[in-house]
């Protein structure tokens, strides 16, 4: 048996908090240069603007997440987990350096296909993202040695059997396919997932771990709701993963997609959607 989902979009807009201060800080900054220099610096200025914007609002996201593991159930008393699904290595690395700024850093973990290699990064600019990613890896993450492969079957290892101390898994593209863990109650999406890999990702939450887990949760950043719904209509058991190769109840069962539809109308607030309707806060499925 597999759990029911329940689905929750998150608005994080992705904007500075200041824009006033942000124009007085370049003005001061260009104020002794020449017309020609600031032009120049301008036409940079909305990509810093852009880098900088999605820093704040992957701080919100840090912030909502750890708010969310002092008040969910499951999350606030060191029974439940969960995964945060990064668009990239790099963004995952923000994110866990972020995290590590924090009180709730100890509980988390990052684990992506980056492997650190001194000859690889020797001529990166000291600002480039490999750079970035290498400096993440030996400095947070790797300590006493430790090899990545160490460094991960340690986190899996802790994340299964040790929900109260590794609380939390910042990922890319691994343990969406393959990896069970019943304690892991939330997902968080902060990825534009498609198709096969959006619908292996949210069943990550729905297995069974004692009766204070009802559903496993996916809460939405990246507004992907019409592909949550697409992917569990078009995607059947048969096409999924068994945890190695093992027995049939690791397998996700799906109804006939032909039910699809009526998966989407349970939300809070006595509002109802259909397949294609607005985007909702909350929607309740049992997606087996």
């Amino acid at each position: 048996m597999v759990l029911d989902l329940k689905y929750e979009a998150r608005d994080v807009p992705q904007r500075l908090t200041s824009q006033q201060a942000i124009d007085n800080w370049f003005e001061r900054k260009t104020r002794n240069l020449n017309n020609y220099q600031k032009a120049a610096l301008r036409q940079r200025w909305a990509t810093l603007e852009e880098l900088m914007s999605a820093a704040e609002r992957k701080q919100r996201i840090v912030a909502d997440i750890i708010e969310d593991f002092s008040l969910k159930p499951r999350l606030n008393n060191d029974r439940g987990t969960a995964i945060l699904v990064a668009a990239s290595i790099y963004d995952a690395c923000h994110y866990f350096r972020l995290f590590q700024n924090t009180p709730f850093g100890r509980h988390c973990g990052i684990i992506t296909s980056f492997e650190p290699n001194h000859n690889a990064i020797s001529r990166e600019p000291a600002d480039s993202d490999e750079r970035y990613k290498f400096d993440t890896y030996t400095e947070y993450v790797l300590k006493g040695g430790q090899s990545t492969a160490q460094y991960e079957a340690e986190m899996k290892r802790r994340f299964i059997e040790e929900p109260a101390n590794t609380k939390l898994l910042i990922v890319v593209s691994k343990l969406l396919t393959g990896f069970d863990a019943p304690s892991c109650s939330y997902i968080y999406l902060d990825n534009e997932l498609r198709d096969h890999n959006l619908f292996q990702a949210i069943c990550r939450t729905n297995r069974l771990d004692g009766d204070d887990k009802e559903y496993g949760h996916i809460v939405d950043f990246k507004q992907l709701f019409g592909d949550v719904q697409q992917a569990i209509a078009v995607y059947s058991s048969d096409e999924l993963d068994l945890e190695d190769g093992g027995a049939a109840e690791n397998n996700v069962e799906l109804g006939d997609s032909s039910q699809v539809g009526g998966l989407f109308h349970v939300m809070r607030g006595g509002h109802s959607t259909g397949c294609g309707g607005p985007v909702p806060r909350e929607v309740v499925g049992p997606f087996h």
